[in-house]
């Protein structure tokens, strides 16, 4: 059975139908496809998702797979809170940038967490930076500029020696920068 489909850079049109049910990665990005996308859960071996710089729309569903690591939905449409992620400390790279999300950024990070890269520019993110992701150790790239933030720099983030980016620009954040930055 089919286990990974990369069809990314092209000009492929449409809608997305269900996958084989034994996918592991699948790479769509960079195409004009177009409408709701689907539900992620019934993937059991699916590790790699790229939906990014298409023409995808409306809310995308919460996320209750426990095999996903790598999620890209940047430069879409998509509206809503930002979709919930059980099982989000196994994430290695989270990307919903430049989309259209609203409500509060994902937290309950705990010292299992995976986490290399969370990119979440240009949405309508509120409320607070959360201070659990400092416990995502393995970061090296934090990337929330363009939103509503507000509150202050967690200083939790000084325990993130692998960041390489951090960037929090236009948003409304006040207080001190953590001198451990």
């Amino acid at each position: 059975e089919l286990g990974s489909i990369d069809i990314g850079n092209n000009y492929i049109s449409g809608i997305l139908y269900p996958l084989p049910d034994r996918i592991v990665n699948f790479f769509v990005a960079d195409n004009q496809l177009s409408g709701p996308t689907l539900s992620w859960d019934n993937y059991l071996y699916l590790k790699d998702v790229d939906l990014g710089e298409n023409l995808f729309t409306g809310t995308f569903p919460n996320m209750d797979s426990s095999s996903i690591e790598i999620f890209d939905i940047g430069i879409n449409y998509f509206t809503g809170r930002i979709p919930e992620i059980n099982n989000i400390n196994r994430f290695i790279s989270i990307d919903f940038l430049d989309n259209y999300f609203t409500g509060s950024l994902h937290s309950g990070f705990d010292n299992s967490c995976q986490l290399v890269d969370y990119l979440g520019i240009t949405n309508y993110i509120e409320g607070s930076i959360p201070s659990s992701f400092g416990n995502c150790v393995q970061m090296n790239v934090l990337t929330l500029n363009h939103n509503l933030l507000t509150g202050t720099i967690p200083h939790e983030l000084s325990n993130l020696n692998l960041m390489y980016r951090l960037a929090l620009s236009e948003n409304y954040l006040s207080g001190y920068i953590c001198c451990n930055l």
